[in-house]
């Protein structure tokens, strides 16, 4: 049980060595994970910072990528875009001394997703951190969240994001929902 005066999630992390602080949705929601990534640098441990992009990746030069479908952010990557969230990140982590790379994920299917977090080799055995409002943590441990996904079996095997989308509105379209209730019921 953890004390009501500690943090679960740092809780959880403190035998963690190194650690992925990824932002899932895209855009600038890696900066939602800063305090933790930099609080967890501050105790010594080797973070590593990645983000689902909407930047227009597939314009980097073959050098800028560590594996299929995992671009290596620098503060020097890509000048020429305007908007690119992870190297300002990379550009501002460099201002303040810290590491300065940002890993950045393509929008892809399940499978080259999956791949790529296997690419940076930080995934086998660890635990997913979610965060789904931007300023809350919440730990959980990945088999547990992936069962609750209804649509998991229908999206396991896509390459491509417009598959998952396409998926997803199927499983909506067979979802018999329950009659509105009024609220209190």
């Amino acid at each position: 049980m953890t004390a009501l005066h500690t943090n679960p999630l740092f809780a959880r992390l403190s035998g963690a060595e190194r650690i992925l602080v990824a932002g899932a949705g895209g855009g600038f929601d890696i900066y939602a994970g800063l305090p933790v990534a930099l609080s967890l640098l501050h105790q010594g441990k080797e973070v590593h910072l990645a983000n689902l992009s909407f930047s227009h990746l597939a314009g980097l030069p073959p050098e800028a990528w560590a594996a299929p479908d995992v671009a290596v952010v620098t503060p020097e990557t890509a000048p020429h875009q305007a908007y690119f969230p992870e190297r300002t990140l990379a550009q501002w982590l460099r201002t303040h001394g810290y590491p300065s790379t940002v890993h950045a994920f393509p929008q892809t299917g399940v499978q080259p997703l999956r791949a790529a977090y296997r690419a940076l080799g930080r995934t086998s055995g660890g635990e997913l951190f979610v965060n789904p409002l931007m300023s809350l943590c919440f730990a959980f441990d990945l088999p547990g969240l992936a069962a609750r996904c209804l649509y998991l079996d229908r999206i396991e095997d896509t390459h491509l994001l417009r598959q998952v989308h396409s998926r997803i509105a199927e499983f909506r379209e067979d979802l018999v929902t329950r009659p509105a209730r009024r609220f209190p019921h």
